[in-house]
């Protein structure tokens, strides 16, 4: 089965199953196949940077020959595969850049970097033809005659290792906008929800239960009304902690107080999990698993640039969402809304307390919502969402 938002799979371009075709350069151990593939039965293709003095760039190079069409690089699909020791713990990123070039000059090719917040395991980006940037002077018209990937670490120190598993072209999906309410804050009745009623929208709220009906947050009552005009609301936190720093035995007991509050007082919760704090450990995740929930988002700051999930999901789970804030121009959250429509990706937009002093104001809020509704976008709760990017 097929997700829905899917209209063509493309064609694979590069399936990285082979290692004898590619080069590594000093940086790089020799290529290896891993047996860890998207696909039944494949290889993907293992890069590893070796130890240096210096932030050097690990890269595999491999001999091609193809002119893309306009239609073939209007979305290219990567999957590739991220290890934990691919930040150095402080906040810094290893980047893993994808390079197409017609001549062995590597300072001439078209050059995409992925957004620097892939998780653990798998990550599926959807690549435009604006994501790529032309350095010494190519073209698209040229035939390209090297493919190379590479992993630039985040300091000397940290050795990244990442894992490609294949390169689609020409990759067709419908775009999906998910908008998160994040902590229950009571701007979403008085400024988000006015807003939403007026276009005919319905969205999605997660709710710190501890804070229910305390100063600056939404009261019970407000809850039972939001569910009854249509919105979702997920089952999410009791105490908002870093679940990274807390036990196992805790987790569970955060995230079964979150149930306990909505089923007692007769909402349902569904099993779409927003990370709090932005934080998440392979425990968490097991809970999650044992919890019976379905798909999480994990929000990265804005000022890292959007992320957008593939479709179909390789990592339900794992998902990506970006934060809009105060620090966030309305324009750039534009584009992200525009670049979601160019491209057909899912995109998932976290807000908070909007108008408040580190959020985004009203003005820019009630904007960017009339630019979403004037590109034809209607924002899918997290549910539909689901049911719409999932085989």
């Amino acid at each position: 089965m097929t997700a829905p938002c899917v209209i063509a799979e493309g064609t694979v371009f590069e399936a990285f199953d082979t290692a004898a075709d590619w080069t590594a350069n000093a940086y790089a151990y020799p290529p290896m196949l891993r047996p860890c593939s998207l696909v039944p039965g494949k290889n993907s293709l293992e890069l590893t940077r070796k130890a240096a003095t210096s932030v050097a760039t690990a890269t595999f190079e491999k001999p091609i020959s193809h002119t893309f069409s306009a239609g073939e690089r209007a979305c290219m699909v990567l999957d590739v595969w991220a290890t934990s020791d691919f930040t150095n713990g402080k906040g810094s990123w290893a980047i893993v850049q994808l390079e197409l070039s017609s001549t062995t000059d590597p300072s001439q090719a078209m050059s995409y970097a992925a957004p620097q917040n892939l998780h653990n395991g798998w990550n599926r980006r959807f690549i435009g033809e604006d994501d790529w940037v032309a350095g010494g002077g190519e073209l698209w018209s040229n035939t390209m005659i090297r493919l190379r990937v590479s992993v630039t670490a985040a300091t000397y120190a940290c050795f990244p290792r990442v894992r490609f598993d294949r390169l689609r072209l020409g990759v067709q999906t419908r775009p999906t906008l998910v908008m998160r309410f994040d902590d229950s804050f009571a701007s979403l009745c008085t400024i988000v929800k006015p807003k939403f009623d007026a276009l005919g929208w319905i969205g999605t709220f997660d709710v710190v239960t501890d804070s229910v009906g305390t100063s600056g947050y939404l009261a019970t009552a407000q809850i039972g009304e939001l569910l009854a005009a249509g919105w979702e609301t997920t089952i999410y936190s009791e105490s908002h902690p870093v679940m990274p720093n807390t036990t196992i035995e805790d987790m569970r007991a955060d995230i079964r107080g979150s149930m306990e509050w909505l089923a007692g007082h007769g909402y349902h919760g569904t099993p779409h999990y927003a990370y709090p704090r932005s934080s998440v450990d392979d425990r968490l995740l097991s809970v999650l698993r044992e919890l019976g929930f379905l798909s999480g988002h994990l929000p990265y700051s804005g000022s890292l640039g959007a992320v957008y999930t593939g479709a179909p999901l390789v990592e339900p789970l794992e998902a990506e969402g970006v934060i809009v804030g105060a620090n966030t121009p309305l324009g750039m959250v534009k584009g992200w809304v525009d670049r979601m429509l160019q491209t057909g990706a899912s995109l998932c937009l976290f807000f908070h307390d909007i108008g408040g002093a580190q959020e985004m104001s009203r003005a820019d809020f009630v904007a960017l919502c009339d630019h979403i509704h004037n590109r034809g976008i209607t924002p899918l709760t997290v549910s539909d969402w689901y049911r719409f990017v999932s085989d």
